[in-house]
C-alpha cells in the first residue's frame, strides 16, 4: 500500500493580502521588495535600462553592411577599378559559377531568388512540338509501361495506367 502525501487546500497555503508569503512577497501591489506600488514603479523620463546599449554603437548587421559597402581598388582586365566589396564578391561568384563550381552556382541561384531577379532573367527557348522520332519514342515508352515492362515508380511518374 502506497502512502499519498496530502496537499493542503490553496486557501491554507496562500498568504493573506497584507502578509508576505515564504518568499517575502506580499499578495497585493505595493507591498514587498519584488512588488513595488503602481505609483513608484515607472518614473517619468527615466529609462528602464539606464546602463543599456550606448547610443551610436553598432550591431552585427550594421558592421557587416558597412564592410560590404566599403569601396576597394581591384584589377579588372588590366585596369584598376573601384568597386564595393559586395560587388567584387558577386562578380567572383558569377565567374566561378560560369567555370563550373557547383557551390558558386548554388550561391548565385540563392542570390537570384533573394533579390527576386528570377523574373528578369531571359526565358529559355522551348521546343513547342515533338519530332516524328520523339512521337515514336513516347509511344514505345507508354506501350512498355502498359505491358508491365517499366518499373512501378516510372509508371507513376508518367501517369500511365491510373
Amino acid at each position: 500500500m502506497t502512502k499519498q502525501a496530502s496537499n493542503p487546500p490553496p486557501s491554507e497555503t496562500a498568504a493573506a493580502p497584507d502578509e508576505p508569503d515564504q518568499n517575502g512577497v506580499a499578495g497585493t501591489p505595493g507591498k514587498g521588495a519584488y512588488n513595488p506600488s503602481f505609483e513608484t514603479r515607472f518614473q517619468l523620463g527615466q529609462s528602464g535600462n539606464p546602463s543599456g546599449r550606448p547610443k551610436g554603437s553598432r550591431n552585427k548587421s550594421k558592421i557587416v553592411e558597412q564592410i560590404l559597402n566599403e569601396t576597394i581598388t581591384v584589377r579588372d582586365g588590366g585596369r584598376s577599378r573601384k568597386m564595393s566589396r559586395f560587388e567584387v564578391m558577386v562578380k567572383q561568384m558569377a565567374n566561378d559559377a560560369a567555370k563550373g563550381d557547383h557551390k558558386a552556382w548554388a550561391s548565385m541561384l540563392l542570390l537570384i531568388r533573394t533579390f527576386n531577379l528570377i523574373d528578369k532573367l531571359p526565358e529559355p527557348e522551348l521546343r513547342t512540338s515533338l519530332t516524328a522520332n520523339d512521337d515514336d519514342l513516347w509511344a514505345d515508352i507508354t506501350s512498355r509501361a502498359r505491358e508491365g515492362h517499366a518499373k512501378p515508380k516510372e509508371v507513376q511518374k508518367m501517369g500511365i495506367g491510373q
